[in-house]
């Protein structure tokens, strides 16, 4: 019987490679100086809503809401500076009567007030679990005994549940809401996509739960559950979180870098237009966009970021490129393109 070698799925070494490992390691001292702004050093930036460069909240004091993409304001707030403008009001009247809008919807879940380790589920400020529960209960009581259960005497009797660690999505920086493993959104976003895998859990989980059992769970193919797991992009929030997560190691330097000589550069506060196939993401007003741009379509990555290779890192482009590369000719790299 004959004995097939397979091929490695890339060459282990050789000039392309080489370039790719200077590459990285040129970026990594950068990040790494006492003169490279802190906040974006993580895998999972928190921009402030607040920030001179990446500025995302509504310009007006005390607005909750979101900026529209490329504007100072958001929706509402916009609306009515338009109007108003039209009108001859100045911009310091209009900020001066404008009011502040609430937020529909939280930003960052805040936790369980049962279960610390857990975040609230929607407004009920308890964990999914505590949340139905209580609707259970609180039904019952008003069905059997014709009044309201005292909320406060039910909290004080409930016993937290042991958390279910990080969201399994790989690109998702959230804690899990659900036995499953998954965050709120993902959880409501894998039932919408037909649970590939067909991950599920006993139909008494819940009760094992509270005897103190271990939850496993039950999949039709795991393989698929995890793909999906990987090409799934982050939660849909606009609060100033890009996740890196799953990135390769150069691609993660990249943004970083160039996210730094963005705000260092002569375009400080200018909106950052990245393109991508289906419609443009903005990075300054909404930069969760650019987590969705980055880690969904995987395929296109080095391709929606050459432009802010070339815009935002002439310096690490030259100091990448050593000697020795110039007597070798055009070296096609996917991670380098050429200028």
């Amino acid at each position: 019987m004959t004995v097939l070698e397979l091929l490695p799925a890339a060459p282990t070494s050789g000039p392309a490679n080489r370039t790719r490992g200077d590459r990285l390691e040129i970026l990594t001292a950068l990040i790494d100086a006492p003169s490279f702004d802190r906040l974006h050093r993580p895998d999972v930036i928190v921009v402030p809503g607040d920030h001179p460069h990446f500025r995302w909240s509504c310009g007006v004091p005390d607005c909750e809401k979101p900026q529209e993409p490329a504007k100072d304001y958001c929706y509402v707030q916009r609306r009515q500076w338009i109007k108003m403008r039209a009108d001859g009001v100045s911009v310091t009247d209009f900020l001066k009567s404008a009011e502040p809008q609430e937020r529909a919807s939280w930003s960052v879940p805040s936790p369980c007030l049962i279960c610390p380790h857990l975040p609230a589920w929607k407004s009920s400020c308890l964990c999914q679990l505590h949340a139905r529960r209580w609707r259970l209960i609180s039904k019952y009581w008003r069905e059997n005994h014709g009044k309201e259960m005292d909320y406060n005497e039910w909290l004080a009797g409930e016993k937290p549940f042991p958390s279910f660690g990080e969201c399994l999505v790989v690109a998702c920086p959230d804690l899990a809401a659900h036995a499953l493993g998954l965050c709120a959104s993902h959880l409501s976003r894998y039932k919408q996509h037909g649970r590939p895998g067909g991950a599920s859990l006993h139909q008494s989980w819940t009760r094992r739960l509270d005897r103190g059992e271990t939850i496993t769970v039950a999949y039709t193919d795991k393989t698929a559950f995890r793909r999906w797991c990987w090409k799934c992009g982050p939660a849909n929030r606009v609060n100033g979180k890009l996740s890196l997560l799953g990135l390769p190691p150069l691609l993660k330097a990249e943004i970083k870098r160039a996210m730094f000589r963005h705000a260092q550069g002569y375009t400080q506060g200018r909106s950052w237009l990245l393109t991508r196939k289906y419609r443009p993401v903005w990075a300054k007003p909404q930069v969760a966009d650019l987590a969705s741009c980055v880690v969904a379509p995987r395929r296109g990555v080095d391709q929606g970021l050459r432009g802010v290779r070339r815009a935002h890192l002439p310096a690490p482009r030259r100091a990448a490129k050593p000697p020795w590369v110039a007597d070798l000719g055009s070296v096609p790299h996917r991670s380098l393109p050429s200028p």
